[in-house]
């Protein structure tokens, strides 16, 4: 992944109350943002990391301010896609998780930031694009705050890493990945 998706998701991170979460149909492609400005739809494509919103951003603002770095991503993640497709193998047909959940959930940074929070569950679901990159984290049900349902999605985000899954064709598609964490005590 380029550099500059830790820049965008700064960016993403200090604006998070600003911006709504982007609905996501089942379909998996974002809807249109027509009621953000440059800012907001840039913040919102780094939080979810969606290969839609990117796409929706460098149409809507060539010139933007981030569209050299979003044409980066969209070019480097699009090569990714191409080169799965190229070879394609029946290898999986589920996802493939690089890094396991209890390396991110237990971790000294996810200790850290969930102390406030002992024992609380969260049900999270996320999108495993065809290039394996994590995508727009959902908390679907939770014990505790709002606070500990962000850290959440901000280490699946941050760290969780798959390899897509393939159909029977041998190709690459998108899952949607859903998992509980239970936060240590």
């Amino acid at each position: 992944m380029p550099l500059p998706f830790f820049a965008l998701l700064g960016l993403a991170l200090a604006t998070q109350d600003a911006v709504a979460p982007a609905p996501v149909p089942a379909s998996g492609v974002a809807q249109a943002a027509a009621d953000l400005d440059e800012r907001a739809l840039g913040a919102r494509a780094a939080r979810t990391n969606s290969l839609a919103d990117y796409r929706l951003y460098l149409q809507r603002f060539p010139d933007g301010a981030l569209a050299p770095d979003i044409r980066a991503i969209v070019a480097a993640r699009e090569s990714t896609i191409r080169d799965l497709a190229a070879h394609p193998t029946k290898w999986s047909v589920r996802a493939v998780r690089l890094v396991p959940l209890e390396a991110i959930f237990f971790s000294a940074e996810a200790r850290a930031a969930a102390k406030p929070y002992p024992g609380a569950v969260v049900k999270a679901a996320w999108f495993i694009a065809e290039d394996g990159q994590i995508e727009d984290c959902h908390i679907l049900a939770s014990t505790g705050p709002v606070a500990i349902d962000d850290v959440t999605c901000g280490l699946i985000m941050k760290y969780e890493r798959a390899s897509p899954p393939r159909g029977d064709d041998g190709l690459p598609f998108r899952v949607i990945d859903i998992t509980t964490i239970r936060w240590p005590r």
